[in-house]
């Protein structure tokens, strides 16, 4: 397959360009090695909607279900 655009790391940053390129249809392609300061952290505050705060593997888990739902691939790998 090709790719419109290939996304080093599935943390929140990674995640967030991974779903507004799916919502535009790209074919993007995340490499994600599973572990990194997101999987780390038990509570980011000042995001919206999570005012008590919100761990960064639950970030994680309904950033990457979003994804999928727009066709974003998942790949575990390091680069």
């Amino acid at each position: 397959m090709r790719y419109d655009c290939v996304i080093i790391g599935g943390g929140i940053a990674g995640l967030q360009a991974a779903i507004q390129l799916g919502r535009y249809r790209h074919h993007v392609l995340v490499i994600d090695a599973g572990v990194g300061r997101s999987t780390l952290c038990r509570s980011y505050h000042n995001l919206l909607g999570y005012p008590d705060g919100v761990s960064g593997e639950h970030l994680r888990t309904v950033g990457r279900k979003q994804a999928e739902g727009l066709g974003v691939q998942f790949v575990l790998g390091k680069v």
